[in-house]
């Protein structure tokens, strides 16, 4: 009986590890990469260039190229998608292939709505940061109506809108790479549209200053060529916070603002790119510029001064940065007792001031009163040193243990060591007493 049941366990087995082969083949094939399918690119014949589009649907590099009578004028790596163009003479062939493999190949004609029509597009003059508000400006000189788009990409072009003789019309929001003209045989990229250069849209500077009084200051600027959306939100309460605008704003083309805003002890302030959804009052963030993560009343707003000054150290005398965070008013810098310099600030502000000093003498930044004193010092006169200067310094702290020296010797290897040799003769014993008393390890 044990015999057969032992028989039918070594079949049961031999059946398990076929089915499992057989699984395995399966899912290797299930799992086999997919024919790489061809890229969706080709050529369109505009007025005096052709449009190259290059399209692989993949994060891999493709390599397509475009040759003029049979001489290179592009060769492109592609990942993704791509589209440009490219001068076109009459009567030549262009050519554009794909990792080496013809894509498509046309004889250039000049598509006769080239001459028919009369089309001029400009882009506005006053751009804005706001995709949906860039606009182009179209204008038909002709004698007759021209279905035109400027909407299009990848020779995909719905968005036609007729323009009557003499008149103009105005594309708001994103556009293609072409003014187009729809034609009884297709559309035909009738110009190449200008696209926007470096606009400075989304790039500011930005600084949050918490002031004395439950207030915070804004600075921000921008170099962008239109408009952007500034708020400034305080976010309170348990987690998750809700956020609460308290300004709200325009920062103007090449633009600068100081903003005051409320805020209370323990706010999170955030200061950003965003503001609140058009006819809600729900806020959204595109960037946060700059944050406070906890509104504290700064130390110095407990001194009666409201304000704070540091000294940098210099062989001439000292520079002195002052920041006010109470309300306006003047500061006096001054050297032994005479003026330096006298300064204005508004609740926030910050001046840096230089002195020229000589030793011992005694710098004073005065409010209302004199509440910060500074005593120049001396430079040390330098001194040769031998040896290259290698007295270093110990920078950082702890003498600049920073490796590449000697490798490390003594105890620590030494109990290293000691430890691997003790596990190498505990594993020979072990061994050597299985092999006697014929011990079986499952």
């Amino acid at each position: 009986m044990t015999g057969r049941v032992r028989h039918a366990l070594v079949v049961v087995g031999v059946l398990v590890v076929f089915a499992g082969l057989g699984a395995g083949v399966f899912a290797g094939s299930a799992r086999a990469e997919p024919t790489p399918q061809p890229p969706h690119a080709g050529l369109n014949a505009g007025c005096g260039f052709v449009d190259v589009v290059m399209l692989t649907y993949s994060p891999d590099s493709h390599l397509f190229e475009l040759f003029d009578n049979g001489k290179r004028v592009l060769s492109r790596p592609v990942m993704g998608d791509d589209q440009t163009n490219a001068p076109a003479q009459e009567g030549h062939t262009y050519r554009l292939t794909h990792e080496g493999d013809l894509v498509q190949q046309i004889v250039y004609h000049r598509p006769p709505v080239c001459d028919s029509a009369r089309l001029t597009a400009k882009v506005s003059s006053d751009p804005s940061c706001e995709p949906q508000q860039r606009r182009v400006r179209v204008h038909n000189d002709g004698a007759a109506p021209v279905r035109v788009d400027t909407a299009g990409f990848y020779g995909q072009y719905t968005d036609f809108a007729e323009v009557a003789a003499g008149a103009d019309h105005d594309f708001v929001g994103t556009w293609g790479p072409y003014l187009v003209v729809d034609t009884p045989d297709g559309p035909v990229p009738y110009s190449v549209l200008p696209r926007p250069g470096p606009t400075g849209c989304g790039v500011f500077t930005s600084r949050l200053t918490a002031l004395c009084g439950g207030q915070v200051r804004w600075d921000v600027g921008t170099e962008a060529i239109g408009p952007q959306s500034l708020a400034v939100f305080r976010e309170f309460g348990p987690v998750p916070k809700t956020p609460v605008p308290v300004w709200l704003g325009t920062l103007p083309a090449r633009g600068r603002l100081t903003v005051y805003a409320p805020v209370v002890d323990g706010d999170v302030v955030m200061a950003t790119h965003g503001g609140l959804r058009p006819g809600t009052q729900d806020p959204y963030v595109d960037e946060v510029l700059s944050q406070i993560d906890e509104y504290r009343e700064p130390a110095a707003c407990a001194r009666p001064e409201q304000a704070a000054v540091t000294f940098k150290a210099g062989c001439d005398g000292p520079t002195a940065t002052i920041t006010n965070y109470g309300p306006e008013r003047e500061f006096t810098v001054s050297a032994d007792g005479t003026p330096v310099k006298t300064v204005k600030l508004a609740r926030g502000g910050v001046a840096t001031v230089k002195i020229r000093a000589t030793a011992a003498a005694t710098v004073a930044v005065t409010g209302e009163e004199a509440f910060v004193t500074y005593v120049q010092r001396a430079c040390p006169t330098p001194t040769a040193t031998g040896g290259g200067g290698t007295g270093g310094g110990n920078e950082g702290g702890n003498g600049g243990n920073t490796g590449g020296g000697l490798p490390i010797t003594g105890y620590p290897v030494a109990w290293v060591a000691l430890g691997g040799t003790a596990l190498l003769l505990a594993g020979l014993a072990l061994t050597l007493a299985a092999r006697r008393r014929r011990y079986y390890f499952k």
